[in-house]
């Protein structure tokens, strides 16, 4: 082809519409730039994972003269007539082009280079349905070849545009073609705004390679009008990807917080040997990793970032999780989404989070169901399902972001079953977290987030005896269950509770009775999900739920105590309560509940459900301790709401 087919060119919009500068698919990742991208960019290299080697991303900053940029005169000409548009009036557009403007006449431009190997390249040709097609020209598409790619082309593809001050991105590459020849591309695109060029309007989209058809350069047959530092990443025929962004905007400390941003993701696959990179020379594979992270320079690049800087905290103590001699590993079917693997450490200062991975990247570690752990002492999991079925349908699952699970992007055929798939899942770490950690459980936790909700303490005592449940003051979880002595010990009812005497050095709360039994739950015993055998209440109604019985076979007698420590949260989005604590072994305990601090009300709790337990009357649950004295249980309350504040604690 002749040299002057090769240059910019910008499709004109047949039906007159005029596209602004707002770009949504540019502007959602205007928050973190560099962020964005490292995590981007990495996922697209996992996605085109080849070989047996570890995918790896090589990232640099160059500087190259202005007049090397390809058709530099062109794309100044689209630049001012952008700058001239009808969006000019805008401030923040107006700006944006004078700095655009002043990089144009500088002498040298800054680039990124982005080059993955060990991968298959961006294959093409560019045409539907391939992924240089799908990267470049393509919009509100998924196109990729492996149907468990970790990226998708989609929105994210928009991410390395956020990082240039023109909006513009270079892409080469080479990979094989169904004959097994090595072919090459290299393409230009830049996003700007519709702009007026004489009579016609133009998209906001302009290309440079092949100005017919918008069509991307060969290296082998346009090598004459491509720019060597665009050709030499693949000049031997190097499988792989470069993603060139001129005209870079990242602080001189780039390459430290692409560091962290890249392993705030990645960790896990780094860790298992998936991942390698070299970040501005420095190395990061499975040894250099926790030298990378306690980096001090990394850790400072993130300053002013706070969001950025937590979350890469988070990530060096999910690796723990992965390392530590102390981490505990858990591998079991979770639910109906199948089977996983749980890595949990516990250590003072850990953020008591579970990170949700897919394919050794980081998705989110707020998961719905798994946000809070008051009571449990400071930890930190990873988990991540195994099966690619299940990856295939969290991957469906996640906005262009990739840091959630957001079921409503489903088929609605497939929507309840991956609602009620996570939320099992998230029961189920949640069980695993409690069996192992419990033994540590944290004597008192205030929810000081909840003041400002929730009032203050001296307010509460100021209500004390009114006959109203006043959901304002200081609310608290605690664990552990009290014994009485004997002169403090008085029974208790279902429908209302006496309390234990305030000579015992407690402050008063509900009591209730119990009975003793010397069974053993055998692995064919029916059990709740928590392991707690249901207990069948073995009082007659002559004699009331608190009465004593004689001592016999399998039954001791009546043992009275009042719970004046105990934890429970409520499980998100329903009225049913995780309620445990800590009594005698194999003990038969008889309920009753009120919010914590106002126990000499009678307005207590209307039982509509229990699992792992016997609902006895409107207000009273039964159940069995186990072997190890650990009561734990689900109860769902009709009124387990007050005046719009959540009641997080009750009394037993």
């Amino acid at each position: 082809m002749a040299e002057e087919e090769i240059g910019w060119n910008t499709p004109v919009n047949g039906a007159g519409e005029f596209i602004g500068f707002n770009d949504s698919g540019i502007t959602q990742f205007q928050h973190d730039p560099l962020g964005s991208f490292a995590k981007e960019g990495t996922q697209n290299a996992q996605d085109a994972h080849c070989g047996d080697k570890p995918v790896h991303v090589s990232v640099r900053r160059i500087e190259v003269p202005t007049s090397e940029f390809p058709g530099i005169d062109e794309f100044t000409s689209i630049v001012e007539k952008c700058a001239a548009g009808d969006s000019s009036s805008d401030k923040k557009v107006a700006a944006f082009f004078d700095k655009a403007k002043q990089k144009l006449a500088a002498d040298t431009i800054d680039v990124l280079v982005f080059t993955d190997s060990n991968t298959t390249g961006l294959v093409g040709p560019c045409e539907l349905k391939k992924p240089f097609f799908a990267l470049m020209k393509a919009r509100g598409s998924n196109l990729k070849t492996d149907d468990a790619a970790l990226g998708s082309y989609g929105i994210g593809k928009m991410a390395p545009y956020a990082n240039s001050d023109l909006r513009t991105i270079i892409a080469s590459t080479a990979y094989l073609d169904e004959n097994g020849m090595v072919q090459r591309l290299v393409q230009a695109k830049s996003v700007l705004t519709s702009h007026h060029d004489g009579e016609d309007v133009r998209e906001p989209n302009s290309y440079w390679g092949v100005r017919k058809g918008f069509l991307p350069a060969d290296p082998d047959m346009h090598g004459g009008s491509i720019p060597s530092f665009i050709t030499e990443p693949h000049a031997a025929g190097q499988i792989g990807t470069t993603i060139f962004i001129p005209f870079f905007n990242g602080g001189e400390d780039w390459a430290e917080a692409f560091m962290a941003h890249y392993l705030t993701s990645y960790f896990l696959a780094v860790h298992e040997g998936r991942a390698t990179a070299d970040i501005d020379g420095t190395r990061i594979d499975s040894s250099t990793l926790v030298q990378v992270m306690s980096d001090p320079a990394v850790v400072a690049s993130l300053e002013g970032n706070e969001e950025a800087l937590q979350k890469f905290m988070e990530a060096k103590a999910f690796h723990l999780a992965l390392t530590s001699p102390e981490a505990h590993r858990v591998q079991r079917t979770f639910g109906r989404l199948g089977f996983g693997t749980l890595d949990i450490v516990a250590g003072d200062k850990l953020p008591s989070k579970v990170s949700v991975m897919r394919g050794g990247m980081q998705i989110t570690a707020e998961m719905e169901g798994l946000l809070r752990f008051a009571a449990l002492p400071p930890f930190a999991a990873v988990f991540r399902f195994e099966e690619r079925e299940t990856n295939e349908l969290l991957r469906a699952m996640e906005p262009p972001r990739h840091d959630c699970f957001k079921v409503g992007l489903l088929p609605e055929s497939k929507r309840q079953m991956a609602r009620l798939g996570l939320r099992e899942a998230a029961r189920e770490i949640r069980s695993e977290l409690e069996n192992l950690l419990r033994g540590e459980i944290k004597e008192e936790e205030n929810l000081t987030e909840l003041s400002d909700h929730l009032g203050d303490s001296d307010d509460a005592n100021s209500r004390r005896n009114t006959s109203e449940i006043n959901p304002l003051g200081r609310i608290s979880i605690r664990d552990k269950a009290r014994r009485l002595s004997m002169q403090g010990r008085k029974k208790a009812t279902v429908a209302g509770v006496q309390v234990g005497s305030e000579n015992e050095g407690i402050s008063p709360s509900p009591g209730h009775s119990t009975s003793k039994k010397t069974t053993t739950k055998s692995k064919d015993s029916p059990a709740d999900e928590t392991g707690v055998t249901s207990a069948t209440d073995q009082t007659s109604a002559e004699k009331g739920p608190a009465a004593t019985a004689p001592a016999d076979e399998g039954r001791c007698a009546t043992t009275n105590f009042t719970i004046d420590r105990l934890r429970g949260f409520r499980l998100d989005g329903s009225r049913m309560w995780k309620i445990g604590f800590d009594t005698e072994p194999e003990t038969d305990c008889l309920m009753s509940f009120a919010p914590l601090g106002y126990a000499d009300s009678k307005d207590h709790l209307e039982v509509l459900s229990v699992e792992g337990g016997t609902r006895v009357g409107r207000f009273g649950v039964r159940a069995l301790s186990s072997p190890t004295g650990r009561m734990s249980l689900k109860v769902e309350f009709k009124n387990a709401t007050i005046g719009g504040a959540r009641v997080v604690q009750y009394a037993v």
